[in-house]
C-alpha cells in the first residue's frame, strides 16, 4: 500500500507536471491571443481612421463638385446674357447701317437738286443780262433760288452731320 500510495504520488506528481506545462502553454497561448486582439483592434482604428478620412475627402470633393456646377451654371448663364446683348447690338447696327444708307440717298438727292437749283440759277443769271425788260422778275426769281439754294445747302450740311453722327455711332458699337 505504500507502494501503490508512492505509485499514486509519483503519478500526481507526473499529472501536477503536464498541468503546469499545460497551464504555460495556455498562459503562452493567452498572451499571444492578447496581443493579436491589440494589433486587430490597432488595425481597426487605422481602419476607421481612414474610413472617416475617405467619408471627409468624400464630403469635400462633392462640396468643390456642386461649387464648380455653380460656377459653370453662372458661366452660362453670363454666356447667355452676353449672346443676347450681341444679337441686340447686331440688331442695333443694322438698324443704323439701313439708316445710314438712306441719310446718304437723301444726301445724294439733295445735291442733285441743289445742281439742278445751280443750273437754274446760272440761266436765271444770264437771262437777266440778256434781257433788261424782264430784270426785276428775274432778280426776284434769282433771289428765291438763291434763298432755296442757301435753304438746301443748310439741309445738306445738316445732312451731313447727321451722317457723321451716325458714322461715329456706328464705329463706337
Amino acid at each position: 500500500s505504500q507502494q501503490t500510495i508512492s505509485q499514486e504520488l509519483e503519478q500526481l506528481r507526473a499529472s501536477k507536471g503536464g498541468s503546469e506545462d499545460e497551464i504555460s502553454n495556455l498562459k503562452a497561448a493567452k498572451t499571444a491571443a492578447e496581443t493579436q486582439v491589440q494589433e486587430l483592434n490597432e488595425r481597426l482604428a487605422q481602419i476607421n481612421q481612414a474610413y472617416d478620412e475617405t467619408r471627409k475627402s468624400d464630403s469635400d470633393l462633392s462640396a468643390l463638385i456642386a461649387k464648380k456646377e455653380l460656377d459653370i451654371n453662372s458661366k452660362q448663364n453670363e454666356m447667355a446674357q452676353m449672346k443676347e446683348l450681341l444679337a441686340k447690338v447686331t440688331g442695333e447696327k443694322d438698324t443704323l447701317l439701313v439708316s445710314l444708307e438712306e441719310k446718304e440717298k437723301d444726301i445724294a438727292g439733295l445735291k442733285t437738286a441743289l445742281r439742278s437749283m445751280e443750273v437754274q440759277l446760272t440761266a436765271l443769271q444770264g437771262e437777266l443780262g440778256a434781257n433788261k425788260n424782264y430784270e426785276q422778275d428775274a432778280v426776284k426769281q434769282l433771289e428765291q433760288a438763291k434763298a432755296l439754294n442757301e435753304a438746301l445747302r443748310k439741309k445738306v450740311s445738316n445732312l451731313y452731320v447727321e451722317l457723321e453722327l451716325l458714322r461715329v455711332e456706328n464705329t463706337q458699337r
